[in-house]
């Protein structure tokens, strides 16, 4: 007897029976769905379903709880179907998303009518999250905007021939920055998270993306060009956290737990599982 209710437990030859009421369960097969349920695989990661007309593919995640993507490569899905980068300063609308060389455009912040500002100087400018596995490409020229005598000690080229100046002189936006000393320079390993805006140094900027000099500023591509990092084996707990082929173990580069693949198998990083070596 097991208990109240009727739940009594009796051999019937070499099969255990477990009776429920009226209902009864073979003992091996309950065990089999008992061992199921404990010795589960979480399912292979996913993209996220598009926002608006633009895709999410993996691992950009737009999901708060983890339901697809990575929570690394987070990213905001507007109640109006517009796609979003999150940063530390400010969020800003995304251009477009191109998987096959990990890269999204964001549109910068605009400047703010006549006064050559950016909304984003009262937060330092435009600014990654370091938690996010995020970083500016090589190919944005930035234009720093507005700046003061500061910047002439600066290494940046503030010179007339720089590009801002183009920039500052012939586009209607910026008439408001026109006569403002401004600096540009190209986004590298230096610069790879921030643009870096104070009323000591520049108060605005826009960015270009692979800027040709022989074009008019007036068919510049305008947006700051932003690259995800190849996404690593995901974290762990236990092996039930992991998807099929892979295992929860030491990884020896990080000395953290990681679903590491198989032997026979390797790390797929575009799709996020291990798939068979050929």
């Amino acid at each position: 007897m097991l208990g109240e209710g009727g739940h009594i437990c009796k051999r019937e030859g070499s099969c255990v029976l477990l009776v429920v009421g009226r209902l009864w369960v073979p003992g091996m097969l309950l065990a089999g769905l008992f061992w199921g349920v404990v010795m589960h695989e979480a399912a292979a990661p996913t993209g996220c379903p598009s926002c608006g007309n633009m895709s999410v593919p993996y691992p950009l995640s737009t999901s708060a709880v983890g339901a697809c993507g990575r929570p690394e490569y987070r990213l905001n899905c507007t109640a109006a179907q517009q796609l979003e980068l999150v940063t530390t300063t400010g969020s800003y609308p995304i251009l477009s998303v191109d998987a096959a060389s990990r890269l999204i455009v964001v549109a910068p912040a605009e400047l703010t009518g006549s006064s050559c500002v950016t909304p984003d100087l009262v937060n330092g400018g435009f600014e990654l999250d370091p938690n996010l596995d995020f970083n500016l490409s090589s190919r944005n020229t930035v234009m720093l905007l507005n700046c003061t005598s500061v910047m002439l000690q600066s290494p940046l080229n503030c010179s007339a021939t720089s590009p801002c100046r183009q920039f500052a002189e012939t586009v209607a936006a910026a008439n408001g920055c026109g006569n403002d000393l401004c600096c540009s320079f190209q986004s590298g390993p230096t610069t790879a998270y921030k643009i870096p805006l104070s009323s000591q140094e520049c108060s605005a900027y826009t960015s270009v993306i692979d800027l040709d000099p022989m074009l008019p500023p007036s068919e510049w591509s305008y947006g700051i060009e932003i690259q995800w990092q190849v996404p690593l084996e995901p974290s762990c707990r236990t092996t039930s956290d992991c998807e099929t082929n892979s295992t929860c173990m030491p990884d020896p580069a990080t000395n953290t737990l990681k679903c590491l693949c198989n032997s026979a198998y390797h790390w797929d990083s575009v799709n996020g599982y291990c798939v068979l070596s050929t």
